[in-house]
């Protein structure tokens, strides 16, 4: 990672960009994917005593989504204080088979291997623990550091069952005359 980049990311503004994500209104610059995102997330909120980590988590949006979750976050050292660091090859000092959800939201597009990162969530994943993943498959270059990929569907689903994953369900989210408004 550039100098450049960490300053770069010094300069967000964290409570715009938790507050959008957790309670988007319109006139918010990306309403309708992240009201959208908003109303899939909260579909699995829960008020279970689970582990989760929130694997990439930037401001940590959704964790009001589990109240009474034990709630531990990991992200690269340069962005936010968190409880375990990813280091560039997507590996995570957390421990294995820690946690009965990861929960990884618009992160998986900025991971240079993302093979190594779903490895590692199937890895701090418990047995019978589950992954809640959202990323994106059309949507336009963006930093935090970086951006490398999008996803079909399918392409996605392949991603996740190599990675020893049962995809139970895929939704698309913000498609056809939505997305392009």
């Amino acid at each position: 990672m550039s100098v450049a980049n960490i300053d770069n990311l010094a300069s967000v503004d964290v409570a715009a960009y938790v507050r959008q994500r957790s309670d988007p209104t319109p006139g918010d610059e990306f309403y309708l994917h992240l009201s959208d995102l908003s109303v899939a997330l909260r579909s699995h909120a829960s008020t279970d005593p689970v582990r989760i980590l929130d694997f990439g988590c930037g401001g940590s949006p959704y964790r009001s989504l589990f109240p009474n979750a034990t709630y531990q976050c990991a992200d690269l050292k340069a962005l936010s204080p968190a409880d375990f660091e990813i280091d560039e090859d997507s590996r995570v000092n957390a421990p294995s088979a820690a946690f009965d959800l990861v929960l990884s939201t618009q992160v998986l597009e900025h991971c240079a291997n993302p093979s190594n990162y779903l490895c590692e969530a199937r890895r701090v994943l418990r047995p019978g623990g589950k992954i809640l993943l959202t990323t994106h498959g059309t949507w336009e270059d963006h930093g935090c550091p970086f951006d490398f990929i999008r996803w079909t569907a399918d392409g996605l689903e392949r991603e996740l069952t190599h990675a020893g994953f049962e995809v139970q369900t895929c939704q698309k989210l913000t498609t056809s005359g939505r997305a392009i408004a």
